[in-house]
């Protein structure tokens, strides 16, 4: 890189840097000023490094890549990878075990929404998580996120090896790709922040379906427009859903939305 295009990078950096710091950031970036200037340097770095890595393929390497000679006959091989996962023993031998898993947080989450309802409303109905209702509630919630956690799992594992046979790599570096894939605390972290909030939720409004009340109300926490818009509607009846197709928060993953239950005696009930 001449002088000229290093000076131009370091002028292009500042500029993002300006722009970086001008946005609407969410509001918890504002109190600690110091990691969110770390944060702004380091989107721009990696901005300039990825500007550098594109620019040395495109003008040193992408060549080395490409038979232009043979490009318009060479055949595309199809790779059947329904034939190297099994996905039918998958889901033989993972849906009991995620369940395992999942069950009795889920039940747990309820149990405490279904107490914190009678708490904060007055109305106590010896609710608890060992109430059928509850149980039920928690059984089904389980049961449809195994389905989802599965089928995620299932397409990740599919695309790496639709990625490893593209990049032909050995069944080792496979193997450790698949491991990186599925062993993702993120992922572990994501599912269980928003199952504790629906799970909480679904317990509050199974309180609710049992105490009589009429409405419910969404109150958003400011994250995201789909959120607002179910807190726009105002109260809505309790059997129905909101904007965002959902019959309690959350509406995303890593939802911090919380319902308040109304009844027809105008009390209310605030989570």
């Amino acid at each position: 890189m001449t002088a000229h295009e290093s000076a131009l990078e370091d002028k292009l950096d500042k500029l993002n840097t300006v722009i970086a710091a001008a946005e609407d950031w969410a509001k918890p970036y504002s109190k600690d000023s110091d990691s969110h200037a770390k944060l702004i340097r380091l989107e721009v770095k990696f901005a300039r490094d990825l500007r550098r890595y594109f620019r040395t393929l495109a003008k040193e390497r992408i060549h080395n890549y490409i038979n232009w000679v043979g490009y318009h006959t060479e055949a595309i091989k199809a790779y059947d990878v329904n034939v190297i996962f099994d996905e039918d023993g998958f889901d033989e031998d993972e849906d009991g075990l995620i369940l395992n898993v999942l069950h009795d947080p889920i039940l747990e989450g309820m149990g405490v929404g279904v107490v914190a309802g009678q708490k904060i409303s007055g109305r106590n109905l010896g609710l608890s998580k060992t109430d059928a209702a509850v149980q039920e509630a928690a059984r089904k919630q389980a049961a449809s996120l195994v389905t989802g956690i599965n089928q995620t799992t299932k397409d990740r594992i599919n695309q790496s090896i639709r990625t490893s046979l593209e990049l032909g790599e050995t069944d080792q570096e496979a193997a450790s790709r698949i491991d990186d894939i599925v062993n993702d605390p993120a992922r572990a972290l994501t599912i269980a922040r928003t199952e504790s909030v629906n799970s909480y939720n679904s317990g509050l409004l199974t309180f609710g379906d049992q105490s009589g009340a009429s409405q419910k109300q969404w109150y958003d926490a400011g994250a995201d427009d789909i959120c607002a818009e179910n807190t726009a509607q105002g109260p809505i009846d309790i059997s129905d859903s909101f904007e965002s197709g959902d019959d309690s928060p959350p509406a995303h993953p890593n939802c911090r939305c919380g319902m308040q239950l109304i009844y027809p005696d105008g009390t209310e009930e605030d989570n």
